[in-house]
């Protein structure tokens, strides 16, 4: 799994946010074609987190 974190207070971030209609505090996941298969908004605690990768590389594995 690969991550990007984009800066949405600089151009480049704020259109990569504005591109997927989303705000601050917002993970993207894409899948190994860099299709968007989900956005997990707000904070998370880890175990969320950890439920929600796996799910990802599970339904998504060459992500």
């Amino acid at each position: 799994m690969q991550f990007l974190v984009a800066n949405i207070r600089n151009d480049s971030g704020r259109d990569l946010a504005s591109r997927h209609g989303v705000a601050h505090v917002t993970l993207l996941l894409f899948d190994g074609e860099g299709k968007r298969r989900s956005i997990l908004t707000g904070p998370q605690q880890s175990e969320g987190l950890t439920h929600a990768f796996r799910r990802h590389v599970d339904r998504y594995p060459g992500s």
